[in-house]
């Protein structure tokens, strides 16, 4: 079931037409026999239709109805006779809705200071006015000329204090809409980067720890065992990365765990294990570096082997830290894949994440291919963004 709403805009016309029917009845009903007001009366109730008629236009210029309707209240005020009279006595209350009206129009639909300040002195001029031509007395007039704008004023401030507060009701509501979608996002973010680094290293592993079994294992029982391992980790990266496809882009922690060496280490001892050639090369004595930079270095080797077992099985891997020239810098390289081995292409989104990662730590990420085929990653933090540790 349809609502019908009426808003102030359709009812003030219809208010202001009622007003000046009931004042044109009014004068009748006082001046029953004076047959010579009549045509004074109609040219009255005819400008306030004229006027009601300009007000009620959807006009750009709210000045020019405020100039009609003080116009046409002058006039009533102070030369068609007998309205001054019935002005004097209340008796014409078409002034009254007319002038708050043209007072709401202005502050609704001014749009220029030139506007205001028109209407402005058309508001002060009125009352002056009446309180020149005043019949019954100058406070009476001055009252009832200036009450109608000073309420149509405080209706003025009254719906744009309402607005207010409704546009920062929904600005507020807007505001924590947007704070909670930033904060699921994120944590989406988290949970991606902690499956990426974590579960995708461990389900690379097993594909080869598989791998290499069934090429040595002399029992065909145990090579099928074997496939069939590499084939299901092949299969859990797979449906690894579209889960993180549709947790979207990870976003990894600003915070690193305290200490680089020993991660890092255990990083390239479990991929020899798992057959892959890594050389690690680090500075003695190794940097003491903030730990937040020391979780992007551990994950930035994690990355650049898991990469290099994935799109270079068999190439050997060099993983090197140097400082020098007051920065520090991360390298991990490979050369070209062995022939024949099969490569799985990737979305580098891990790399995506990583370099957003180490910019807010204040360093750079570049990854690109090297001239000899192969594929390097290298991590570069200034001086300033490796505070030692105490």
């Amino acid at each position: 079931m349809s609502r019908f709403r009426v808003t102030g805009h359709q009812v003030t016309p219809f208010a202001a037409v009622l007003a000046a029917a009931f004042g044109l009845l009014f004068a009748t009903a006082v001046f029953p026999g004076g047959a010579g007001h009549w045509p004074a009366l109609a040219c009255g109730f005819g400008l306030q239709l004229l006027a009601t008629a300009v007000l009620a236009r959807p006009a750009t210029r709210p000045d020019l109805a405020m100039a009609a309707t003080v116009v046409v209240a002058a006039l009533l005020a102070g030369v068609l006779r007998p309205w001054p009279a019935l002005l004097a006595v209340q008796a014409v209350p078409w002034v009254p809705v007319a002038l708050a009206w043209a007072t709401v129009r202005v502050f609704e639909g001014a749009r220029s200071p030139r506007q205001l300040r028109v209407s402005a002195a058309l508001a002060v001029a009125y009352p002056a006015f009446a309180a020149v031509t005043a019949p019954g007395g100058v406070v009476p007039a001055v009252l009832g000329a200036a009450v109608p704008l000073l309420g149509g004023t405080c209706v003025s401030l009254a719906v744009r204090l309402r607005r207010a507060r409704a546009d920062r009701a929904a600005s507020l509501a807007a505001e924590r809409a947007a704070t909670a979608y930033r904060a699921r996002v994120a944590e989406r973010q988290r949970v991606a980067a902690r499956l990426h680094d974590s579960l995708g290293h461990v389900l690379t592993l097993v594909v080869l720890r598989a791998n290499a079994l069934g090429a040595n294992a002399a029992d065909p029982e145990v090579r099928a065992a074997a496939g069939q391992i590499g084939d299901l980790g092949a299969r859990g990266l797979t449906e690894l990365r579209h889960a993180l496809d549709l947790i979207d882009a990870p976003a990894p922690p600003a915070t690193g765990t305290p200490g680089w060496r020993e991660p890092t280490a255990e990083l390239v001892d479990q991929a020899r294990a798992a057959g892959q050639e890594v050389s690690l090369t680090v500075p003695d004595p190794a940097p003491e570096v903030d730990p937040a930079v020391s979780g992007a270095l551990v994950r930035a080797v994690r990355e650049g082997l898991t990469n290099a077992r994935r799109h270079a099985p068999g190439a050997a891997v060099r993983v090197s830290l140097g400082a020098a020239d007051a920065r520090l810098e991360l390298s991990v390289e490979n050369d070209p894949p062995r022939a024949g081995a099969a490569v799985t292409p990737g979305s580098g989104r891990g790399l995506a994440a990583l370099g957003r990662g180490i910019a807010l730590l204040g360093g750079s990420c570049e990854h690109a291919r090297t001239e000899a085929g192969g594929y390097a990653l290298r991590v570069r933090f200034p001086a300033a963004s490796v505070p030692a540790s105490p």
